[in-house]
């Protein structure tokens, strides 16, 4: 545990508060980016600080500024996906400043002291410690208490998951080396000494079946749902009696691919594994919210740690979208012995919410095994070498690195590790001259083609309309997809969902046939969520009817006015792109930008939605300067051995 302080300090009800803003019109043209929520957390928090200060410590009405302007950046880092504030980060700096494109200042911030005074301000707030205020300090960072408690659960957890892990000997040793060499039958026989021939995908179940908790991480196409298929089997194999599997996602679609990749994981394993046990492992996943259990109107669940799950194995894929708050909250629910299996992609956007946890628990693209690790591995594997670290081993992590559908010199696979490297101009070439590919496999669309990129969406979402049925017009909606990166603005969802629906539906009809839909808010009742994409169909009696597919292939038909909130959905954002894949994709970024969406992990997501065909329609400085770009997320979860 770290050597956190509560940011307290004694009662003092005559100590004067110093609010530096009386109002927050004022701070809001002083500050630039504030919100009302930064600034009225900041002004109900700061006389508590202040009253607990005992009258021979009196703090003095700039180091009162100072606390104010720290909770305001801490409460901003927050609502950015922060965790905590650094700071290292803050000291010495001016924030929530902002010059025009003339170079006047509009809004001029805030300075910050240099590192030795803020930290003497906050040790001294700290060293009186009666009462519990929402703020702690930890490790030279300051955090608000609820997320510094979930950070403390989450950590915790994996600690004890981490240091649960034996290694086999004698018969059970030989045990799992029959039961990887049966599973991978092709590599069973070839014993390799280098690390250039490693198998990852054997190696991956290997490592994780002495484990309680194991991280399995990778790109698109590396493999990871079919590498957990034979995990869940090696399991079954070596369970006495019937293990309870749960397969969980963060989204309702992102659910129903999992259960889509293991149902055709185990049909191409027949007469590879035995029968018995893969009908053994579980083919239908659900959402984190079902696992947990809703309870309307409560951010708590129905099952924590007075109320714990019955299950033995627990399967969480696209890890990178679940947060702070759901993570912990997860954790206090599972039982003791239950074995947690994390799959996803480290380098894909983290979670809208706070935390990135994976990406904290996934520091390196290359596997870092203890020597014990690395030998038991050389002993259950087909492989005798693997990489050691001495100061940093990182047992739990396999990363799978050969994507199946990214291989050769395919311009999409390039095209995302030239991104997540952040080769800003390298990558633009290559989306140039893409289109000299045969395959078309990379094409660049002119941002001041609006009209055209609008006449390809039409002509691909047409053909949805004029489907023959509906399982057609699924199939053709999945197809193509446009992505922005902006909700707002020319390049934003907004719109050109609005252009292409005028096309779609010249009489604004509101509801049509072949109108694709997305749910905006989740409704536990319907089992709808946010994200859930849907199809407006005319049924056999002529009645324009929401249906959405379930993950058996079947469809679900409601009366559109049973629906929660939703949307149209010829565009969508990337980020609620996470856990889908489209044939064809068209990103469209803004003309101009200085927001701090823009992220090589943002590009990088977007790009690898596209299985077969990527289009760009950007300008190159907008470009570059989202490729050069990264995700930079403040965070305590840094090391859980």
């Amino acid at each position: 545990m770290t050597n956190a302080v509560d940011v307290v300090v004694e009662p003092n009800k005559s100590a004067q508060v110093y609010l530096p803003y009386s109002t927050f019109a004022e701070a809001q043209a002083k500050l630039f980016g504030i919100e009302a929520i930064d600034f009225f957390l900041a002004k109900s928090l700061l006389p508590t600080v202040v009253k607990r200060f005992d009258a021979n410590n009196v703090i003095n009405d700039a180091d009162q500024a100072q606390l104010f302007h720290l909770i305001v950046e801490l409460n901003r880092l927050l609502r950015a996906g922060h965790t905590c504030l650094p700071i290292s980060e803050i000291a010495s700096q001016c924030v929530c400043r902002k010059n025009d494109v003339f170079g006047n200042i509009t809004h001029q911030g805030f300075y910050f002291d240099n590192a030795e005074r803020l930290n003497a301000l906050l040790l001294q707030v700290a060293q009186i410690e009666q009462a519990k205020l929402p703020l702690v300090l930890s490790n030279g960072s300051l955090y608000l208490r609820r997320y510094y408690t979930f950070e403390q659960e989450v950590i915790g957890f994996l600690k004890a998951k981490n240091q649960q892990f034996t290694l086999p000997s004698g018969q059970e040793l030989a045990c799992y080396q029959n039961i990887v060499s049966t599973l991978f039958p092709e590599t069973a026989s070839e014993h390799s000494s280098t690390q250039a021939d490693i198998d990852w995908q054997q190696v991956a179940v290997a490592n994780a079946i002495n484990k309680t908790f194991t991280v399995i991480a990778g790109g698109p196409g590396t493999g990871k749902t079919y590498t957990v298929t034979k995990l869940l089997a090696a399991l079954a194999m070596l369970a006495d009696d019937n293990l309870i599997i749960k397969l969980v996602a963060p989204t309702g679609k992102a659910a129903q691919r999992l259960s889509e990749s293991i149902a055709n994981a185990l049909l191409g394993f027949k007469g590879i594994i035995d029968q018995n046990i893969l009908d053994k492992i579980p083919t239908t996943a659900q959402t984190l919210h079902r696992l947990l259990g809703v309870i309307p109107n409560q951010v708590n669940f129905k099952h924590d740690q007075h109320n714990l799950l019955k299950l033995d194995v627990l399967l969480v894929d696209e890890v990178s979208m679940v947060d702070l708050p759901m993570m912990a909250r997860l954790f206090r629910a599972l039982p003791p012995h239950c074995k947690i299996i994390m799959l996803g992609d480290a380098q894909q956007l983290p979670s809208v919410a706070a935390g990135s946890v994976l990406a904290d628990l996934t520091p390196s693209t290359t596997a870092k095994f203890s020597q014990q690790n690395a030998n038991y591995l050389a002993k259950t594997t087909s492989f005798q070498s693997f990489p050691v670290s001495k100061k940093e081993p990182l047992d739990y992590l396999t990363y799978l690195t050969f994507s199946r559908r990214f291989a050769g010199d395919g311009g999409i696979g390039q095209l995302s590790k030239l991104v997540i490297a952040g080769q800003s101009e390298q990558s633009w070439q290559l989306v140039q001259h893409g289109q000299l590919n045969v395959e078309h496999e990379l094409n660049f669309i002119s941002p001041d083609d609006q009209e055209g990129m609008l006449e390809l969406a039409y002509q691909r979402y047409s053909a949805v309309c004029t489907a023959e049925n509906l399982p057609q017009a699924f199939s053709l909606l999945v197809e193509f997809r446009v992505l922005c990166a902006m909700r707002v603005g020319e390049a934003g969802v907004e719109q050109i969902n609005a252009a292409l629906e005028q096309r779609m539906s010249p009489f604004n009809a509101r509801l049509y046939h072949g109108k694709p839909i997305m749910i905006t808010t989740n409704d536990y009742g319907l089992d709808l969520y946010n994200g859930d994409i849907g199809l407006i169909w005319r049924n056999e009696e002529d009645q324009l009817m929401a249906y959405f597919e379930q993950p058996d292939g079947s469809f679900r038909a409601l009366l559109p006015s049973r629906l929660p909130a939703f949307e149209t959905v010829y565009a969508m954002t990337i980020h609620k792109t996470q856990g889908s894949e489209f044939s064809h994709v068209v990103m469209v970024l803004p003309q101009t930008s200085d927001s701090q969406l823009l992220t090589r992990e943002l590009i990088y997501t977007g790009i690898t939605r596209a299985k077969k065909n990527f289009s760009l329609m950007s300008n190159r400085s907008v470009w570059n300067q989202a490729v050069e770009a990264q995700v930079k997320r403040f965070s305590g979860i840094k090391d859980i051995n």
